[in-house]
């Protein structure tokens, strides 16, 4: 029974990073914290809260430049607390959407 809890575990982390490696470019200083309850008497993560800064309503957006949307893009990854320095590599190789592994080579 172990062995499976340990399984789902995993693959909920795996589905998790993968979101935020995914989502990263978008968002300024993206963080998340886990909200626990309990289940059957065991204490049990029951919801995800994710933070991030408010975008600037003085901010023009609709007349970015492809350079300022990447340039932004890298900024944002950059500041992602909960990214490890490999998973900042990684949104890097999906954002700019090149071979995985480049970005880390560079």
């Amino acid at each position: 029974m172990g062995a499976i809890r340990n399984t789902r575990k995993n693959k909920r982390r795996k589905i998790l990073k993968d979101a935020l490696i995914e989502i990263s470019p978008y968002f300024t200083n993206l963080n998340y914290t886990k909200n626990y309850g309990t289940a059957k008497g065991h204490r049990v993560v029951v919801s995800y809260t994710f933070t991030f800064e408010p975008e600037n309503p003085k901010k023009n957006t609709t007349y970015s430049t492809p350079e300022e949307i990447l340039s932004e893009g890298l900024v944002n990854i950059d500041s992602a607390i909960c990214l490890t320095r490999k998973d900042k590599f990684k949104a890097i190789d999906k954002f700019l959407k090149q071979k995985h592994g480049t970005a880390e080579k560079a």
